[in-house]
Formats: C-alpha cells, sequence, structure tokens
C-alpha cells in the first residue's frame, strides 16, 4: 500500500535535526524537500559549541540522545548541502561567549562529579551547570528571537529560514 502524501507551502522541524544520525540528515533534508518542494523551512537546533560546552570532556553532545549539534556555519552549510537554500539565520538566548565559557569551565567539575555518581543526565545536579550557564552569560532575560547578524553574542538555540 502506498501513501500519498500531499505537499506542504511550509514545514517547522523544531529541535529535530540534532536526533538524527549524520548519516541520516540527507535523506531527511532531502524527505522534507518532497513534501515541500516550493515552500519555507523553519528548522531549529542548539548551537553546538555552547549547547555542549562540556564535549570535549565528556567526548559528545550533552544530551545523550543527540547525535551533532551544529554550530551556525555547519547548520547552514548542511542545509544547503542538502538542497535548501538559507535565507535568514536566527537565534535565541544570546549570551557572551568568553563569560560563558569562563564559566562552564569552572562548572564542568560539578558535571563531572555527578557522572562519577552515577545521576542520569537528566538529574537535576547534572542539569544545574547548564541552567547557570544560560542565566549566569545571558545578554538579555528574554527568549526573543532575532537575526544571528545583526546580535552581538552568540545564539544557544539556532533557527534557520530556508527556501
Amino acid at each position: 500500500m502506498w501513501i500519498k502524501w500531499e505537499t506542504q507551502d511550509s514545514i517547522a522541524s523544531f529541535e529535530t535535526l540534532e536526533h538524527i544520525p549524520e548519516e541520516s540528515v540527507p535523506q531527511f533534508l532531502a524527505n522534507l524537500r518532497r513534501l515541500c518542494p516550493d515552500g519555507q523551512l523553519i528548522i531549529s537546533s542548539p548551537n553546538g559549541p555552547l549547547f555542549s560546552p562540556y564535549y570535549s570532556r565528556e567526548g559528545g553532545p550533552w544530551f545523550p540522545y543527540h547525535y551533532v549539534e551544529y554550530n551556525p556555519n555547519q547548520m547552514v552549510e548542511v542545509l544547503e548541502k542538502n538542497g535548501w537554500e538559507v535565507e535568514q539565520l536566527y537565534g535565541q538566548r544570546f549570551v557572551d561567549p568568553d563569560k560563558y565559557f569562563r564559566i562552564a569551565r569552572i562548572l564542568c567539575p560539578i558535571r563531572s562529579w555527578a557522572q562519577k555518581q552515577g545521576l542520569p543526565w537528566d538529574h537535576r545536579i547534572n542539569r544545574l551547570p547548564f541552567s547557570l550557564l544560560q542565566r549566569l552569560a545571558a545578554l538579555s532575560d528574554t527568549e526573543e528571537v532575532k537575526e544571528v547578524s545583526n546580535q552581538r553574542g552568540e545564539p544557544i538555540f539556532l533557527m534557520t529560514l530556508c527556501h
């Protein structure tokens, strides 16, 4: 039995891309293109270097169900390489990256200790450093989505508008 999919004018894919194995990303984006051949795609993902500041110490993304977390340039590159033209890159939760990484180095021992204790990734002590990072290095207390190129700081979350 074949399912006939109707094409769409637009598709929103929030916080999905990082959950797809890297080798499956081209197929995922091609499927979105087939569903939306002439329309717009709004797709978001965490900004890898900021979302997983402990990456080098922990050997991978902070969230265990993330396969790949892209930085802004990688996000644009993977979308354009797979058939989407990026119109604009937006961000949310802008932080001062220097301050952010200085604080991350200080807070990393808390995560290391929690992991040695066998606490799950979502335990409040494991999550505490990330929560503090977002608050202490934030350039604003707003959750507004803003253009990346017009803002000071770096966003923790990326949102891309494509066609």
